[in-house]
């Protein structure tokens, strides 16, 4: 426990909360204007006048600053993004509509639905996804068709007797060995959302199991990937997959914006997947994310301030959470997907498959892009492209890099450009 006079209370908690690193650049930036940061406020280094500390807002200003939220003090880009005015606006709760993926407790079904319920309406959320696990998973009380619609029969009741919230029918299907979904694929059309996940067969290799991945975000029937790494924490054995499995996540995240499928972030302290970091990744690749809970009693929602923490802590602003879209939108995106033609290969060599589809290694080719001198070959596919021809496998590499594969194609070749009028 740290105590300190509020004069100095907004250095304090500056300090305290920012990373070892943060706060050493905060001080380069300090020293930059004769100014010495630090625990106990900003001082000129001549004289030691005491210009800032008893708020945070006052420490970022002395340094020419906006406030930077704690969650991104990481000197990960933050200060540069701040001082650029491009920091994102992190979501916040007021913006979280609903849970994305809640479950019944299997000794007490619809009781435990409606405590849940009523727990979501005490926390100001607005509707639910009740997504129970498919028919292969007996030990987690999976459900079979029958269990299903008996439960939107129960879902469809409740609703009418709470009045004020939306438990949508959803459910969390496995993701079998062969890449196929352990569900009819007319009843999955039915459901409101649908979860896929990987339980089973988890030691198969990692071009296997990037296969069943691949193939169940191109079958349109899949609206998110729960946990998508496969992450459990704190648990002993061979179960044990603090940094999740070997995926191909620029892959995942690739395929997974051209599907319109998104990823979840479960904030169960036993998965806590995706990560912070995986969240900014996916923000730059500009897919969706949903937060979840996996709550299956009433405290358990609690989980869904874990999801957010950890989304916050990904640069994630509003926009990109479908948790902040009300449920008629999702239903229309849901829709618009269901009605695209599948796309599914074969699962044997998915992975290898998947990239032929495209002509070639995309995270390679990616790499390729960002060396200098440009390579005469990719200048000249670059332009090609610039000016109408067709290159699915340059434009998904390009993706892969960041925002706007147009702007990021000319930025190339100019650089290019004067890189050769230079050596002239």
């Amino acid at each position: 426990l740290r105590v300190l006079v509020p004069e100095t209370f907004g250095a304090g908690l500056c300090y305290f909360t920012g990373s070892q690193q943060h706060n050493i650049m905060l001080r380069v930036r300090g020293n930059k204007r004769r100014l010495k940061i630090s625990e106990h406020g900003v001082f000129t280094r001549v004289g030691e006048q005491r210009l800032a500390g008893a708020l945070e807002e006052e420490v970022f200003a002395a340094v020419g600053l906006p406030f930077i939220p704690p969650e991104l003090r990481e000197n990960a880009g933050e200060l540069e993004a701040a001082a650029e005015g491009r920091l994102p606006a992190l979501v916040t709760s007021d913006s979280i509509l609903g849970d994305l993926h809640v479950r019944s407790d299997p000794t007490d079904r619809e009781g435990s639905i409606e405590a849940l319920a009523r727990e979501a309406l005490w926390r100001g959320l607005t509707y639910l996804v009740i997504a129970d696990p498919s028919p292969s998973r007996v030990g987690a009380g999976g459900l079979d068709v029958d269990g299903l619609n008996k439960q939107g029969n129960f879902l469809r009741d409740l609703e009418q007797r709470l009045g004020a919230i939306r438990l949508l029918r959803g459910v969390e299907v496995e993701i079998l060995p062969d890449g196929s979904l352990d569900h009819d694929p007319a009843i999955l059309a039915e459901l409101d959302w649908v979860l896929g996940g990987m339980h089973i067969a988890l030691d198969q290799p990692p071009e296997r199991l990037m296969g069943r991945l691949l193939r169940a975000l191109e079958s349109g029937l899949v609206d998110c990937l729960a946990h998508p790494l496969g992450r459990t924490i704190g648990v002993s054995g061979p179960s044990a997959r603090p940094e999740g499995l070997s995926l191909d996540v620029e892959l995942m995240l690739h395929r997974a914006r051209r599907h319109g499928v998104a990823l979840e972030v479960h904030g169960s302290p036993e998965r806590l997947d995706l990560p912070a970091e995986r969240c900014r990744q996916a923000r730059r690749a500009r897919v969706p994310l949903a937060l979840a809970s996996g709550a299956s009693a009433p405290e358990e929602l609690s989980r869904l301030d874990l999801a957010l923490s950890m989304a916050r802590r990904g640069w994630v602003e509003a926009s990109q959470l479908l948790n902040a879209r009300p449920p008629a939108l999702l239903a229309e995106q849901r829709q618009e997907r269901l009605r695209r033609p599948s796309t599914s290969v074969a699962v044997g060599g998915v992975l290898e498959e998947a990239e032929v589809e495209l002509g070639e290694d995309l995270p390679a080719l990616a790499q390729a892009l960002g060396q200098e001198p440009l390579p005469e070959p990719l200048r000249e596919r670059l332009e090609a492209w610039t000016h109408g021809e067709k290159d699915e496998a340059l434009a998904a590499a390009l993706e892969l890099r960041g925002d706007n594969p147009t702007q990021q194609a000319f930025a190339l070749l100019w650089r290019g450009s004067t890189e050769v009028e230079g050596k002239g």
